[in-house]
């Protein structure tokens, strides 16, 4: 299915009290990724030259393309080091190693995000100035109430999930 589904799935999970996570588009953040055949006849973008990129980047987008034309196609499988010997499932419809660890690391900043917002969240929850507190719903104190209380929402989870027509 297209974007608009793989969204509308997404959607409807959450609204059955499951976990989702949906990335709009990849490709607009691989633009700001360097096209290694782009670069000058000199062999440099931005004073920097192919040979200089780091190796995830090196020959990953390639006219517009991520490791499907010209170089970036002969450097999709490129895995020794740190793979020795044969690796398997190598088609040219697989993604290389390079756009898996591109992905691997958009969703590692993302969870990082996520749990940066939930430590800032309990900060502010123990925090004692009551307009620092108001900006945020009303959270239990770190504390064994505060573990009852996640506990209880936990067990609402579980019953929603276990009700839900999915």
């Amino acid at each position: 299915g297209g974007r608009d589904e793989r969204k509308a799935i997404s959607e409807e999970l959450q609204q059955r009290g499951m976990s989702s996570v949906y990335v709009p588009d990849l490709n607009e953040l691989r633009k700001f990724l360097p096209d290694s055949s782009s670069s000058s006849s000199s062999g440099e973008f931005n004073n920097i030259t192919v040979d200089d990129l780091p190796r995830g980047v090196k020959w990953y987008m390639c006219d517009g393309h991520v490791e499907r034309s010209g170089r970036c196609d002969e450097f999709k499988w490129a895995t020794n080091p740190p793979c020795t010997g044969e690796v398997r499932s190598q088609k040219n419809y697989h993604n290389g190693w390079k756009d898996h660890m591109f992905i691997g690391r958009v969703f590692g900043v993302y969870l990082s995000e996520l749990l940066i917002d939930a430590v800032d969240e309990l900060l502010i929850s123990t925090h004692s100035d009551t307009n620092i507190k108001s900006l945020t719903p009303p959270t239990p104190a770190i504390s064994l109430e505060y573990y009852r209380h996640l506990r209880t929402l936990e067990e609402a989870d579980q019953q929603f999930f276990y009700h839900s027509d999915a």
